[in-house]
Parts: structure tokens; sequence; C-alpha cells
């Protein structure tokens, strides 16, 4: 029997001000802990960045010196010629609605449309972290984003698969004929940047984030912002470890919050308006948006609930 790893990916956390090397590996053991039969493969964004530069080598000596790198992640490949600002979203229940901008990002037609501009005749590739399914790049491809390539650094096998067959080339630093799960870190941190799934709205182009006060809202990876079966399918928590697991994160993310005080990240409104990546606040009993509120307050309130 094929065992199955669970790759456990560096997020937005190493681009914070503050080491957390103690945080990530603790995640690690809990996650080993919780999960004895797979394995658990930490991978550091330094990892990232290299694998997704050197496949990017590999894609311009195959479609030439011109490519036009397009990213659809600044945290992941940074050094790109554009950048499409986008992400899958839910309703405030976690049910899928459809793709749209990122937070504080143009439509993503508008983004699409200026990326065509720019990119011109020039052969375009796409560059992200992960292709499991692909419905994000087919996505860009339905907005009317021309794709010469995709360049990954994790892809599933399946993925690789469909993508050579349309005659769209993968440039993958690995890829995967089985895992249990891929997951960045940061989506177990609540008021971290980039931190859960991003709630929408309907707009007039279909989806965009739901924003108060130009803010926007997310459900991190834990309860109690999600369900039990939802942190189990959405990041392979087996069910019966669900609120161990919960509150082990929240107790860490405090112990973040704490760490990052004295760095202009202390309270929910300065962690919002954190530069380049967005921080979302977690949506719980509604739209509430409390600026002057300390994280180390927000993410106690969400631990009260979990232990009381």
């Amino acid at each position: 029997m094929t065992t199955l790893t669970y790759y456990l990916v560096a997020g937005s956390e190493s681009s914070l001000p503050v080491d957390l090397g103690d945080v990530q590996t603790a995640f690690v053991q809990k996650l080993s802990s919780i999960l004895p039969d797979n394995p658990v493969r930490w991978v550091s964004l330094g990892e990232v960045h290299s694998g997704l530069s050197a496949q990017v080598a590999c894609a311009t000596e195959r479609l030439g010196d011109d490519v036009f790198v397009v990213s659809l992640s600044g945290l992941y490949y940074p050094h790109a010629d554009a950048e499409i600002s986008c992400n899958r979203l839910v309703d405030a229940f976690g049910s899928p609605l459809g793709m749209g901008p990122r937070p504080r990002s143009a439509s993503l037609s508008d983004q699409v449309a200026n990326v065509m501009r720019q990119a011109a005749d020039r052969p375009l590739i796409v560059v992200d972290d992960t292709l499991f399914h692909g419905d994000t790049v087919k996505g860009l491809i339905r907005s009317g984003l021309k794709v010469d390539g995709v360049v990954e650094f994790f892809t599933s096998s399946e993925a690789f698969g469909e993508f050579e067959h349309d005659g769209i080339p993968v440039f993958s630093s690995e890829t995967l004929e089985g895992y249990l799960d891929v997951l960045p870190l940061h989506d177990f941190l609540p008021m971290m940047p980039l931190c859960g799934k991003v709630v929408g709205k309907p707009s007039a182009g279909g989806w965009d984030p739901l924003a108060d006060h130009g803010v926007s809202y997310s459900l991190p990876y834990l309860l109690p912002f999600i369900t039990r079966d939802q942190l189990s399918s959405w990041a392979s928590i087996p069910v019966d470890s669900a609120l161990e697991f919960s509150i082990f994160a929240l107790t860490r993310g405090i112990q973040v919050a704490e760490r990052l005080r004295n760095y202009g990240f202390s309270s929910v409104g300065s962690a919002t308006r954190y530069y380049p990546h967005r921080t979302s606040v977690p949506l719980l009993d509604g739209v509430n948006f409390e600026p002057d509120l300390p994280l180390v307050d927000l993410l106690g309130r969400s631990l009260h609930r979990l232990i009381s």
C-alpha cells in the first residue's frame, strides 16, 4: 500500500519580520502526531523560490528568451513581468462560488486584458505554486489569457497529463503521483497574510471579495471558523482531531501575534494594512471589523470559544 505524504509549505509567515522557525517545526510535529501513518514533509519558502526559478529557466529555454512571465503568487514567485491577483472565492459558509480577484485588486477581466496588452505577441507562461485540478489556469484561459506554458512547484500527475494533452507544456519541480495534501502553513494562522479561503459576493462580472470598510474576510482552515467536516475536506485533518488541532493552531497564532507587537502588526487594523500580501479578517458571527482590537484578543476570543 502506498504511503501518502502530507506536504506543509512555508507561507506568508516566512515573510514576516520575526523568526518563526520554531512555530513551523511545531506544526510539522503536530501534524505528524495526528497523522501517524502519513509522512509530513516541510517545504521551505527558499525551496519553492529556487524550484520555480529553475523551472522558469527551463520554460524560457524551450519557448524562447522573449517569454513573458506572469505570476499568480508574488509570495512564491516575485520576479515576474506581471502578476494576476486572483483566487477561488467561497460564501460565508465555505461553499464554492467561483473565481474572482484577490482583495484590493482590479477585476479579473481588467487584469487579464492588461497582461495581454503588455505581453503583446510574446509567448506567455503562468507561474504558481501548485497545479492539482487546474481550475485557476483554466479560468484565466476562459477569461482571455493566452497561456503557452505553465510553471509550478507541485503538479499532480493528472493535471500534468491533461495540460500536456491540450498542448500546454507544464514545467514542474515535483510531479506527485499520490499525496495526502499540500497546504501552506499560513492557512492555519488566522490574521496572517493570505490566510484562508476569501469570502466573496456576487458582482456584475461574476464574484468579488466581500468587503467592509475596505477590509476583506476569509475562513481560516480551523474551528470555529469552519466545521470539522470542512477541516477534514480542506486540509485532511481527521475529524476526531479537528478540535485538538484547532486549539493548537490558535495557541500558536497567539504566540506569533505576541511576537509581532513591536513590528507594526499588533492590531486588526494594522494587520489588514500589511503590504505586499493582503490580510483578511476571519469571518465569525458575521461582518465585524474592529480595527483597534489587538490580534492577541481576536485570536483569544476564538480560542475561548473552543475551550469553554
